[in-house]
């Protein structure tokens, strides 16, 4: 056996792509198929899925995701002269 044994299978034929893909829906399938409790299981757990992603896109749809330090960033990347220091901060050095 190689000494590398994670990589082999890694890259194997059913570990990527869309054999590894086909791989596991047909395995989904199988046991959609077969077993009527994981039928149920992935049923609600798609729609629950589904709810929360809707929810979370609607919300951040109408609240926008806003860094709170964004505002307070001042680079002064642009800037000629140095930045101005308060006048009630001290100086050291």
């Amino acid at each position: 056996m190689s000494r590398f044994a994670h990589e082999r299978i890694r890259g194997s034929l059913w570990g990527r792509g869309p054999m590894g893909f086909a791989a596991g829906a047909a395995i989904i399938i199988v046991l959609l198929v077969r077993y009527s409790a994981i039928r149920w299981f992935l049923g609600i757990s798609v729609v629950i899925g589904v709810v929360i992603a809707l929810g979370l896109r609607w919300y951040h749809q109408r609240v926008p995701v806003k860094d709170p330090g964004e505002d307070k960033v001042v680079l002064h990347l642009n800037d000629d002269e140095p930045p101005q220091q308060n006048s009630g901060e001290r100086r050291i050095g």
